[in-house]
């Protein structure tokens, strides 16, 4: 997992040299530094709403990484905490009260800087209120190709997971640093 935070703060340590444009006025826009962010979870208990982190994905405009949160949940506070802490990092989620609420009460991580996709594309009302703000509509939208999400009540628990949902749970967070 360490070198997962290390190159996720090298990509955003590039971040300024890969993603500029110039406006029509000649001034230039440099893209923040921002990683998206998701959680799977696995429901132990539907009928009191007790889950267990699974998964946490993190990816930045360049690299997307999947973290297995059962193996590793001693040292997600350690290696994610002040990556996810930092302020000078936005945190982009979609629909992300779940995440946000799972990382503090069981990682003791606070959030810093966070924008939601989801709540931004409710925001801007551009589509219907029947599922048009789902992640893989939103993504079909600003990148063409809607996003799979047959997996998303998957069991996140079984080890090893197969290739198609690990797949599945980084473009979860592949398309999020796209959408800020």
């Amino acid at each position: 997992m360490k070198s997962c935070v290390e190159q996720l703060r090298r990509d955003l340590d590039t971040n300024s040299n890969i993603w500029r444009a110039s406006q029509d006025n000649g001034d230039e826009i440099v893209a923040p530094n921002a990683v998206g962010l998701d959680m799977e979870f696995a429901t132990l208990d539907s009928i009191r709403s007790i889950s267990i982190v699974s998964l946490i994905q993190v990816a930045t405009f360049q690299s997307a990484f999947v973290i297995d949160a059962i193996k590793l949940r001693p040292h997600i506070s350690q290696f994610l905490g002040d990556l996810l802490e930092d302020p000078g990092v936005v945190k982009i989620v979609h629909g992300g009260n779940a995440d946000i609420r799972m990382l503090w009460t069981d990682f003791d991580i606070r959030v810093a800087n966070l924008f939601d996709t989801y709540q931004a594309s409710v925001s801007l009302a551009k589509h219907t209120a029947t599922g048009g703000h789902g992640l893989g509509r939103v993504v079909g939208r600003y990148y063409g190709t809607p996003l799979d999400k047959r997996l998303q009540r998957a069991d996140w628990r079984i080890r090893p997971l197969p290739d198609r949902m690990v797949d599945y749970a980084a473009d979860d967070a592949r398309y999020l640093p796209g959408l800020l």
